[in-house]
């Protein structure tokens, strides 16, 4: 979500570069005129403090979204998203509800990020058009013969060296302010959740837990091999007292991993997902696991 930050500020500096760098140049000629740098400062926080509020707003209405779409539940017949069921053949809504979460966080919800390459275009795109910026007045500098268009020229030159160092500075301002922000709505969010849970919710944690408990079952039982493989043909009859502590811990790991199979299965049935989520396939995947 940060990144997606990152992106939306550089997509939006990209967008207002021309008339910034303009209005920049024409505001530091008139603070020099006046002497009195005032107007450009009012500027920058003018325009820095509306670029915020505009990611703010987005970053607010992302999040809010992503807190949503994070309680998909993928089966055999289609997805559970925000509540509702999908199927992926019959619903005529599915494709148009992921094609607009795909244009609002531009990514594929089933496939690898491509943010960094986002990102790392933006910024290309951003420099080349801060460089053009100066390309232009160095245009203007060969063409002007008279002595007064030759200093306003050197004043656009720093108005735009200016510019272009607030461009760095409230870049990382953004990523911290932007860092603070979510960390504040996604713990909000993430409160209103963890008191008034979905099914969708309650399925995945319990879904998390047994995947879990495998996870800690493949460490015990990889363990265990271990240990046996030290063991010569003489010794084999200690085995049993050596491996007691790993042997126990196995099987526990097992019943509980029955005991949140039973949970999921109660939840399942009380849910208004009983009859689209195909448990007795997930009973054959925890059998062949085991």
């Amino acid at each position: 979500m940060i990144s997606t930050v990152n992106k939306d500020y550089l997509q939006t500096l990209n967008t207002i570069n021309i008339p910034f760098a303009i209005i920049n140049g024409i505001v530091g000629y008139i603070s020099y005129e006046a002497n009195n740098y005032k107007f450009l400062i009012m500027l920058y926080i003018f325009v820095y403090f509306f670029v915020f509020i505009y990611l703010i707003i987005k970053l607010v209405y992302r999040t809010y979204t992503f807190s949503i779409i994070t309680n998909v539940i993928y089966t055999t017949k289609g997805l559970v998203i925000n509540n509702e069921i999908h199927h992926y053949k019959e619903d005529d809504k599915l494709m148009p509800l992921l094609e607009k979460l795909e244009n609002l966080f531009e990514e594929y919800l089933s496939k690898p990020s491509n943010l960094k390459s986002i990102i790392k275009k933006e910024k290309e795109k951003l420099f080349s058009k801060l460089s053009n910026n100066f390309s232009s007045i160095s245009k203007l500098d060969s063409r002007s013969t008279s002595r007064d268009s030759g200093k306003a020229i050197m004043i656009a030159y720093v108005a735009l060296i200016a510019y272009s160092i607030s461009v760095v500075i409230f870049y990382f301002i953004g990523m911290f302010l932007g860092f603070i922000f979510f960390l504040i709505f996604i713990s909000l969010i993430s409160l209103y959740f963890s008191i008034n849970k979905s099914d969708e919710l309650k399925i995945q944690q319990e879904v998390a837990k047994i995947d879990k408990e495998f996870l800690d079952l493949e460490d015990i039982y990889s363990h265990l091999n271990k240990k046996i493989s030290t063991f010569s043909e003489g010794e084999i009859f200690n085995l049993s007292k050596h491996i007691e502590n790993e042997y126990n811990d196995f099987y526990q790991k097992i019943n509980k991993i029955i005991d949140h199979k039973d949970r999921l299965k109660s939840i399942i049935n009380n849910s208004s997902y009983k009859d689209f989520i195909d448990f007795a396939l997930f009973m054959i995947y925890l059998k062949k696991s085991i």
